[in-house]
């Protein structure tokens, strides 16, 4: 099992490491704005500070969106995991994306059949899996 950090705050991440427990970080379009700095240079940082993956979700509708808005985003740092929704756009390009050798996650439901299918788009993809609306586990780190 591997243990993110859900946020895009630095700060944070650092706190959460000194303890050891940060395998990687996950982000949204949202995290990366509360912190008001340019998200590809937030991302650089992060990417420099934690060594494992970063999730960085697209916020493309389209399929040609999401493809074109994931190439640029992986550039972002050595282990940048794309976040791609589950809709038939999302779904779309996970099929393109995962040909070209790009790893995404997709953000998912803890509907059991799910990973069964999902398997079907090809590697490397790995599931986010939480129940109901997102219940936390939370750690204060101050």
């Amino acid at each position: 099992m591997k243990i993110f950090i859900d946020t895009a705050n630095l700060s944070e991440i650092r706190k959460a490491k000194t303890l050891g427990v940060v395998d990687g970080v996950t982000t949204n379009p949202t995290l990366l704005a509360k912190e008001g700095e340019e998200a590809e240079t937030l991302i650089r940082k992060i990417s420099k500070e934690v060594k494992g993956p970063v999730n960085v979700e697209v916020t493309g509708i389209t399929c040609e969106e999401i493809v074109k808005e994931a190439k640029v985003l992986a550039t972002w740092g050595d282990e940048i995991v794309i976040k791609i929704p589950i809709n038939q756009e999302g779904l779309k390009a996970v099929r393109i994306l995962a040909t070209e050798g790009s790893t995404q996650m997709l953000p998912s439901s803890s509907h059991p059949a799910r990973p069964f299918w999902l398997q079907r788009l090809g590697p490397p993809i790995f599931v986010l899996f939480w129940e109901g609306s997102m219940i936390s586990v939370s750690m204060d780190l101050n």
